[in-house]
């Protein structure tokens, strides 16, 4: 599987240099590269998963000393690309509001249990196991 971003038009020619079962190999391939494609606006969030992957990867491998960077750049591709990754989440904020005595109420928003996971290991809101 291929995945690539490009930043420019481009009409001809694209060699390819990779390695198949440890072995270099080079191939070339035309291709017409339009500036803009609308029908390719799905492609976006998956060349930018496909990133995030490459580079969690390389941070596995990599020392402690480029790690950070490394973090830093799956952060970014996620944020620009509007992706959960281990370094970001998102969450759904109910603007709205409703005024009753002017006290403010907790509401418990009930969550489904992940699967595989025993309920008596996972901690209420108030503090320890449900189990102890």
């Amino acid at each position: 599987q291929l995945i690539a971003r490009y930043r420019n038009a481009y009409v001809g020619n694209v060699t390819i240099n990779a390695r198949c079962g440890g072995k270099p190999v080079s191939f070339t391939l035309p291709v017409n590269l339009p500036q803009v494609d609308e029908r390719n606006a799905s492609l976006a969030p998956i060349w930018a998963r496909a990133k995030i992957s490459e580079l969690s990867d390389r941070r596995l491998g990599e020392g402690r000393d480029d790690a950070a960077g490394l973090s830093e750049q799956i952060i970014t591709t996620a944020l620009d690309f509007s992706l959960v990754s281990e370094g970001t989440s998102f969450v759904a904020v109910d603007e709205s509001r409703v005024v009753s005595d002017g006290k403010p109420t907790t509401v418990n928003q009930p969550v489904e249990q992940p699967e595989d996971v025993d309920r008596k290991f996972t901690r209420p809101s108030g503090g320890g196991a449900q189990g102890e």
